[in-house]
């Protein structure tokens, strides 16, 4: 019973309501509300985050072209919305970025693929702090740290 499953899954320790709350620090949401100066990746633009997956899942329908290129479009757009974001996430979206027939696609999943790899290399995460850089600076990221650790616990 699917509701049954939601029920253990939503109320166990660490269940999806908790784990859905969390940041990563260089997720693609909290670096834009840093950017914006909203506090990180705060509920309401990871709302409009969600809004944004939403029209571009729409848009690659209506185009009815290579449903591959659309569908690898959408989970990269997914990947971009996320909170919680790590590496091994990026392997959703290079089956349908290797068999569709879009470069920029291609292009797209290269670079993101890029991004998450050296954001999660050891070397950066010196490098951030020598220089002093921190992106859970904002309140959304200071809650998630709090729940992170309270999950620890």
């Amino acid at each position: 019973n699917a509701n049954l499953a939601g029920n253990v899954i939503g109320t166990a320790e660490g269940g999806l309501n908790e784990v859905s709350s969390l940041l990563t620090e260089l997720s693609i949401a909290n670096l834009i509300g840093l950017v914006l100066h909203v506090g990180g990746g705060t509920t309401a633009l990871l709302d409009l985050l969600d809004l944004l997956v939403v029209a571009v899942v729409i848009y690659q329908f209506l185009r009815r072209r290579d449903w591959l290129a659309g569908a690898g479009w959408s989970t990269l757009a997914l990947l971009v919305s996320l909170a919680w974001l790590v590496p091994w996430y990026i392997v959703w979206v290079l089956p349908l970025a290797a068999l569709g027939t879009s470069l920029r696609l291609r292009r797209a999943t290269l670079a993101f693929t890029v991004f998450l790899m050296l954001s999660f290399i050891p070397a950066t995460q010196l490098v951030m702090a020598q220089l002093k850089l921190s992106t859970m600076d904002g309140s959304a990221s200071q809650a998630s740290l709090a729940r992170q650790q309270k999950l620890e616990h």
